[in-house]
């Protein structure tokens, strides 16, 4: 097993984040709160447990939030150059989140649809005294919607729901909302059944990969799939569940076998600098990833493996949530 675990220092995160899904999501809602529109028809959100969700596909990582059971995860995500009070009015009045976030290079940066109790009054006013935002009309659906190429960013919201999309730049902005929708994976729903929040990342190998040797961990984890589910415990925290899909039943009994051993190695090595690499206090996004990979056994069932973490703090939680910045 030393061959998994190198005894190598654990650098300071250096990663230069221009700005993250959670910036957008306020962004918005500074604006819903600063105003109101009350447009006309919008696409209805999908229920819950609908297999598709009303946003583009192709995204890195798909979000879906009850506000009401994840709120101490939300409030506690690192969100910078947003003022607090209007956040937090912004989980009150907000009930649903579904969100993505696309690869570097996508025209299509993030997307957001919101349901919830939104105030109308003002918007209509805002936006029409605004020189930052414009009035469009979507080919597709023909719905309207406000965009501003200043934010690069396209809305729409009524009294109960929201919509949002931010772009690379101007010339590529679009609808707010999708078309088409995303189909969930297989599983996805059932597996995240209950939770405060689920996500899903598509072709998680990469970003693994790259946290794990930047951890000295020479360990390559080939997963085609990649579900994250918090749960409630109790009022000290939330349980993660981790299932990670892979091509092949023969990957997912390997891994499951090496991150065992790994786990019992440094169990068994207590003392040693493999051991306070893996499980001291989290610093960054990197350590509370290992920190969740090595919590517990893995079970292996098929093409799939599933962790099951201890109770996370919402600040380990806000750290693992530093890896889909951008």
């Amino acid at each position: 097993m030393k061959a998994i675990i190198k005894q190598t220092p654990v650098p300071r995160s250096t990663f230069s984040f221009q700005c993250s899904l959670f910036t957008v999501i306020c962004s918005l809602f500074t604006v819903l709160f600063l105003s109101c529109h009350s447009s006309p028809k919008l696409p209805l959100l999908y229920p819950e447990t609908a297999q598709t969700i009303p946003l583009e596909p192709g995204g890195l990582a798909y979000i879906i939030a009850d506000t009401k059971t994840s709120g101490p995860i939300l409030e506690n995500l690192n969100i910078v150059e947003i003022n607090k009070r209007v956040y937090r009015q912004l989980l009150d009045r907000t009930n649903f989140i579904t969100a993505a976030i696309y690869p570097q290079g996508n025209d299509l940066r993030f997307q957001l649809s919101a349901r919830g109790r939104y105030p109308v009054s003002r918007i209509k006013t805002f936006f029409g005294f605004s020189k930052y935002w414009k009035k469009a009309r979507s080919p597709e659906s023909g719905m309207s919607y406000r965009f501003s190429s200043v934010h690069r960013m396209s809305v729409a919201v009524n009294s109960a729901q929201a919509f949002v999309s931010s772009f690379g730049s101007a010339a590529s902005a679009a609808a707010p909302y999708s078309a088409v929708g995303t189909e969930a994976p297989e599983d996805f729903f059932e597996t995240g059944k209950g939770s405060a929040l689920s996500c899903w990342l598509e072709n998680p190998s990469p970003m693994l990969n790259k946290y794990l040797e930047d951890m000295g961990i020479d360990l390559a984890i080939p997963a085609q799939r990649l579900f994250i589910s918090f749960f409630p415990v109790n009022n000290q925290g939330y349980e993660a569940n981790l299932l990670l899909q892979f091509p092949f039943t023969a990957q997912a009994r390997a891994i499951g076998n090496l991150l065992s051993m790994g786990r019992d190695y440094n169990t068994l090595n207590e003392d040693t600098a493999d051991h306070a690499a893996i499980s001291a206090p989290a610093e960054d996004s990197r350590e509370i990833l290992v920190s969740i990979l090595f919590s517990n056994p893995p079970v292996h069932d098929d093409k799939n493996l599933t962790i099951k973490t201890n109770a996370l703090s919402v600040e380990e939680i806000s750290l693992l949530f530093d890896m889909f910045s951008l």
